[in-house]
């Protein structure tokens, strides 16, 4: 469950969508300067303001079958702590099972969402106080899910990488250097939150769908940087493909988990086919033939043997499913005589 705040923004490529955090704008003027970092923001907040910036944190916080009466008073103090204690940045919410829970940190249990509130600092680096009047442009909130590889994605598919290709005032250089760390990180976070599901997830970078072919091709930084992607899918499919072994879910004894295995093979090879026609990607592999790239030459070697490893992985399927009920009756006539 993602919290959408603020402005809508566009959507990331394939699966990842929606967003996670959003930050309003600066504040202008000095009300960063209403009390020294020493002095606590409770000496200069009325009890009133205090109560009504709760009720915004309460208002605020969106999370999967929240309920009002679920802030108590220990998560009520909680949140007073973090809005007067100018020591204090972070607050987060969560459902620590059944029961809402306030923290001044990250916590160390396990959660299916959480929300989380950081105060902005000023320039000089100090936190920013909070008041009734700035609320909205001295916190930065949003929502995480668990596992939080996918929020992280979605927050940068859809808030930052938007915003930085929107930027124009950096160094085409810089630009491009930072780009290409970007689409890397981003392309091993896609493959670590598939992977743990036993999947491969193919990333495709937003900014080469975005650039006109015909300067694309003449953009030599912009060609390494899709050669570095390219590389990195080349790596993923030839692992998906040799991967035989690691990829199995769990040690297989019997024919039944051999039809597991071939099922699960079978699937995530199909989702890499799906990937491959995707009109993006096939963009890219076209800039690249049109450059002459002698690693789109590699890229194509690997996916030939996609379809060979399908039709293996159907045959094996097709056969042993026709074991599989004899041994379910097998394993129930196990468990009946012992």
């Amino acid at each position: 469950m993602e919290s959408e705040v603020a402005s809508e923004v566009p959507s990331g490529s394939g699966a990842i969508s929606s967003v996670a955090s959003s930050r309003f704008g600066h504040e202008e003027g000095d009300q960063a300067e209403f009390i020294e970092d020493d002095v606590s923001q409770g000496d200069v907040l009325s009890p009133e303001d205090i109560d009504l910036l709760v009720e915004k944190i309460k208002n605020f916080t969106t999370l999967y079958d929240l309920r009002m009466e679920d802030f108590d008073n220990e998560v009520v103090e909680i949140i007073k702590k973090f809005i007067t204690s100018p020591n204090e940045n972070i607050l987060t919410i969560f459902y620590d099972e059944d029961m809402l829970v306030a923290s001044l940190g990250f916590p160390e249990v396990d959660f299916d969402d959480i929300m989380y509130f950081l105060k902005e600092e000023s320039e000089s680096g100090s936190i920013k106080p909070l008041t009734p009047e700035n609320f909205a442009t001295s916190i930065m909130f949003g929502t995480m899910d668990s596992p939080v590889e996918g929020s992280i994605l979605r927050i940068f598919e859809t808030l930052y990488v938007p915003i930085f290709l929107n930027t124009t005032t950096w160094p085409d250089s810089v630009k491009g250097d930072y780009c290409s760390n970007l689409n890397l990180f981003l392309s091993h976070m896609t493959d670590l939150r598939y992977k743990i599901a036993g999947l491969t997830a193919i990333y495709v970078p937003r900014a080469a769908v975005n650039i006109p072919f015909n300067v694309a091709i003449r953009d030599k930084r912009f060609i390494k940087r899709i050669e570095d992607i390219v590389i990195d899918w080349t790596c993923q499919i030839q692992v998906a493909l040799n991967d035989q072994d690691q990829s199995r879910p769990y040690n297989m004894f019997t024919p039944i988990d051999e039809f597991e295995f071939w099922k699960y093979r079978y699937e995530n090879l199909c989702g890499i086919k799906a990937q491959l026609e995707n009109d993006d990607l096939i963009r890219i592999t076209h800039i690249l033939k049109a450059n002459q790239s002698a690693h789109i030459d590699r890229f194509e070697e690997v996916i030939s043997h996609i379809e060979q490893a399908l039709l293996e992985a159907k045959s094996n399927v097709e056969y042993l499913q026709i074991l599989d009920d004899p041994c379910k009756e097998f394993e129930l006539a196990g468990d009946s005589t012992s």
